[in-house]
């Protein structure tokens, strides 16, 4: 291991074991740092806290930059309900859905477990304002077509590591979808 490597390394665990412990906004209890990173110019750190919540460091000033980011991270489809339907649905079997959420960005992709074929995908970008969540579709996979170049208008909420999310595409079809933190 290089000695700029270990340096960095011990800096690195050394802030973390320095700064507060994260509160989570939505159980208000405290999340532990699991893992921390530099940005690529030295400038910031990057806390995940283990409950999976981001959180963005000034390094000169030692406070946060940004709000605990609990919708950043993978997800996995768990149940939903589309359209008019009143009972959840599993996610269905032999499939998987994943979504993946950074600062800026949003995509999911829906495939077989088995194979891995990619039976439909999208993602672009996103808005978030408190729990107002819009998506906008930048690219889309089979069946997505019509909602490419439009926003999408949602409701998230995140609990610990499910994320729910509700409302409705711009063709009017209500959703609502239950989403499990991957780890």
């Amino acid at each position: 291991m290089k000695p700029t490597l270990i340096f960095s390394t011990t800096l690195a665990l050394g802030l973390a074991a320095s700064l507060p412990a994260q509160q989570s906004p939505n159980t208000n209890s405290v999340r532990q740092v699991e893992t921390v990173q530099f940005s690529p110019d030295g400038q910031r750190l990057v806390t995940t806290t283990t409950n999976g919540t981001m959180r963005i460091w000034d390094l000169r000033s030692g406070k946060p930059l940004s709000n605990s980011l609990p919708h950043w991270g993978s997800w996995r489809l768990v149940s939903y309900k589309y359209g008019g339907a009143t009972e959840w649905s599993e996610a269905p079997e032999g499939q998987k859905r994943l979504k993946l959420i950074t600062d800026t960005h949003f995509t999911w992709v829906a495939y077989e477990a088995a194979s891995g074929k990619v039976l439909s995908m999208a993602g672009g970008t996103y808005t978030l304002a408190g729990e107002a969540y819009t998506e906008t579709i930048d690219y889309a996979g089979e069946g997505m077509a019509d909602y490419f170049g439009k926003k999408q208008s949602f409701t998230i909420h995140v609990e610990g590591d499910e994320l729910r999310q509700s409302g409705q595409l711009s063709d009017g079809t209500k959703i609502e979808e239950k989403w499990q933190r991957v780890k």
